[in-house]
């Protein structure tokens, strides 16, 4: 099955670590499972600098994908994710330089993001919580077994991407 765009949607692989791990078929509630990722990364710039590069369009461009992100709410957004097409966000929080939380695919896997920032004695504690994932569904969860691999490669980029920054 291929999304509206016609793009394929990634192969989920043997192997994949995913947090929490799938529940098991026939699991749940009957109204869908629903789960999340949720990781944390050591930045060593401040909660600032970190904030720029989860809000500005060329920095979130540098480690993730090109967007059209402003830091204001309700602001709708995009992210051009190629193969994957352009996905549509809608900022439904912020707390500058300490959490930013937004709607991520509303159409397609329709889940949310959130950044939390914290300072630490060395820079900044990122916590990233991608949730809303309906597992009984074929799509969300193609993406979250695809995501449970891409986001800890994701956010290794975004910390040695903020590393380089003077």
């Amino acid at each position: 099955m291929r999304p509206a765009n016609g793009m394929p949607l990634p192969v989920p692989t043997p192997g994949m670590a995913i947090d929490p791990p799938l529940p098991s078929a026939g699991t749940g509630d009957g109204m869908g499972d629903k789960t999340s990722i949720r990781l944390e990364q050591n930045l060593d710039k401040d909660p600032a600098t970190v904030w720029t590069y989860l809000t500005t369009p060329d920095l979130v461009a540098a480690w993730w994908a090109p967007c059209t992100i402003k830091a204001e709410p309700g602001h709708r957004f995009t992210f051009d994710l190629g193969k994957w097409g352009i996905q549509a966000a809608e900022i439904l929080a912020i707390e500058p330089e300490k959490r930013l939380s937004y709607t991520f695919a509303p159409t397609m896997i329709g889940t949310t993001i959130t950044w939390t920032l914290a300072p630490t004695a060395g820079g900044t504690l990122l916590t990233m919580t991608h949730e809303g994932f309906d597992l009984s569904s074929m799509i969300p969860r193609m993406a979250y077994d695809g995501l449970g691999k891409g986001w800890p490669k994701m956010l290794e980029k975004l910390r040695t991407t903020v590393a380089a920054a003077t």
